[in-house]
């Protein structure tokens, strides 16, 4: 009886033996690299940073203003010490960043002053599953770019205003949730879902004083638009007819000049026009028989 209990622990000892080193490891492998402050080994620019990095590293920037353009491509935690203090200037050069691949979170920046042209961006994102998160973005040419490949990206808790064209721009971004943001004082639109800019989720953002429309969805299908506020926007909300199955509901309008600007389905001129042209066709045969 005890020989076998002893047997048991010893083999109860040897299993979890087998896991300690596995166990030390991940935690060994986890890498900062830091960029600004005054410790020793920290780096000077964001960039070299990034190119030295190792997948899923993450990089600790200091406060301070970084005057540079950033390409990320490999999947990195990017995180900046104040989001007030900490500011990347792009000194109207590109990108302010530019993800193109996948898996990678920003968070804790100001980004501005990217160049002035479509379709730069204080964030341009080409790629799928990033995380954008408690950033502020201003006086850039978009406050983001959301463009094919882009889908499943979480884009959360950002301040955007006075970029000088939409908040955030999307051209066939699918799938993106898009929560808790506040978009103020765009000279276009808050956000702008354009060519097949489907199944995005917007939710709990606040759009204010912007020129044209709060959202503005076109040629997009099943966008859900729920629990956001819209003040004093020319338009809260501009929608393609209701073909296009988009989702409204438990929104907050307050001083809109239009709240709901919703286009009517464009069946009935294409049906007139139709007709006209057969009626056409019918008279010139009628007249050559």
């Amino acid at each position: 009886m005890l020989k076998a209990a002893v047997l048991v622990i010893g083999f109860s000892i040897s299993i979890l033996l087998l896991f300690v080193p596995s166990t030390i490891a991940e935690d060994t492998s986890q890498n900062i690299l830091y960029v600004g402050g005054s410790g020793e080994g920290n780096y000077s620019s964001i960039q070299q940073a990034i190119n030295d990095a190792q997948p899923s590293d993450t990089l600790w920037v200091f406060n301070g203003t970084y005057e540079e353009t950033l390409l990320i491509d490999k999947p990195l935690i990017l995180h900046g010490e104040n989001k007030t203090t900490t500011i990347i200037d792009a000194q109207h050069q590109d990108n302010v960043i530019k993800l193109t691949r996948d898996q990678v979170t920003i968070t804790g920046f100001t980004l501005q002053n990217s160049k002035h042209e479509f379709p730069y961006a204080g964030v341009g994102v080409y790629s799928q599953g990033n995380m954008v998160v408690d950033n502020i973005m201003i006086d850039n040419y978009y406050g983001m770019v959301l463009i094919d490949p882009a889908s499943r990206n979480l884009i959360e808790q950002n301040h955007m205003a006075d970029n000088k064209q939409c908040g955030i721009y999307f051209s066939g971004a699918t799938k993106n949730i898009l929560r808790d943001n506040s978009i103020h004082n765009q000279p276009f639109n808050g956000f702008g879902l354009y060519d097949f800019s489907d199944h995005n989720q917007m939710y709990n953002n606040t759009l204010s004083a912007n020129e044209l429309n709060g959202i503005n969805i076109r040629d997009s299908y099943n966008n859900t638009v729920y629990n956001n506020t819209f003040i004093d926007n020319t338009y809260g909300v501009h929608m393609p007819p209701p073909m296009f199955q988009n989702i409204l509901g438990e929104n907050t309008y307050n001083n809109n000049e239009v709240n709901l600007d919703e286009e009517a389905p464009s069946f009935m001129p294409s049906l007139v026009a139709s007709v006209i042209l057969t009626l056409f066709g019918f008279v010139i045969i009628r007249k050559k028989a």
